[in-house]
């Protein structure tokens, strides 16, 4: 898989936390039942799609964002 950087345009806590960036969003956390910490953290994709500014919105299960080029809604679960 591709490890390009991409910059990250926001960052929203809950159960996981989530990071939208210009190449998609993921899902972070510590790993199973293991608190995030700087040695142990996992980050998975969760949306192929890239994010843009303003501010993701939580809308009951999920987290509204706008997509790269701010054109699109799109929405991620962020559990």
């Amino acid at each position: 898989g591709s490890r390009k950087m991409r910059p990250v345009m926001w960052l929203e806590g809950g159960t996981d936390w989530m990071a939208g960036t210009k190449g998609g969003v993921v899902r972070m956390d510590g790993g199973e039942g293991t608190a995030l910490t700087p040695l142990s953290i996992r980050v998975r994709p969760a949306s192929g799609y890239g994010a843009d500014t303003p501010l993701p919105v939580l809308i009951g299960d999920s987290l509204i964002y706008v997509q790269q080029a701010k054109r699109i809604i799109r929405g991620v679960s962020p559990r």
